[in-house]
Parts: structure tokens; sequence; C-alpha cells
């Protein structure tokens, strides 16, 4: 059982790197997991927290939260459309990053009224 385990983990990681080196190569260097842990996870926590809770105090940081993610996912996307690591297929990759950009407009939308 263990075995077959270690098979199939060793099978998706590679398909994982093929796709990644393949359609969306800039998805390989991972050195920036660092602010997603550091920064972000936090976040999520709290926000968590407040959105189950009906908190007020997590509406400007939601409001941060969603200038920064679409700050940093219209510099990816640039870099994935133009730059040095261009990808070829860029509806895939655009597809595959719209919930990244789409779902911090909703929050600003939601977060902004009242």
């Amino acid at each position: 059982m263990l075995r077959s385990f270690g098979q199939r983990d060793q099978c998706l990681r590679r398909n994982l790197t093929c796709s990644g080196e393949s359609v969306d190569p800039i998805v390989i260097p991972q050195d920036s997991i660092w602010i997603d842990v550091l920064a972000f996870g936090p976040f999520y926590a709290f926000a968590i927290y407040a959105f189950t809770r009906g908190r007020e105090w997590i509406r400007n940081w939601s409001l941060l939260w969603a200038a920064t993610m679409m700050t940093n996912v219209t510099i990816i996307m640039g870099e994935e459309f133009w730059g040095e690591h261009a990808t070829d297929h860029r509806a895939m990759v655009a597809f595959a990053n719209a919930s990244w950009f789409l779902f911090p407009v909703f929050v600003i939308w939601r977060m902004w009224g009242n």
C-alpha cells in the first residue's frame, strides 16, 4: 500500500513539474512561497475568524489584501505574457490564474459598500 502511494506521489509531482515547465514555467521557482506563508497565511486565519463571526475590523484589511493580490497577479501575468519566461499557452495560463484576480475583485465589491 505504501509503495503504491509513493509511486502515485512521484507521478503527480512529475506531471505537475512537466505541465509547469511546458505551460506555465514561472510556477516552478517557488522562492516567493515565504511571502504566502508569512504574510498571507496569518491574514487568512484572521479573515476566516472575522468573516464567520461578522466582524467589521476585517473590512479594511480585506481591501488591502485584495489590492495586494491583484497587484501581484498583474505583475505575474505580465511576466507570463511578455517577460523572460513568457508562455506559449496564454489562454490556459490566463484561465488558470483568473480566480487569483477575480476573487479579490469580488472581495472589493463586497467590502466596499455600507
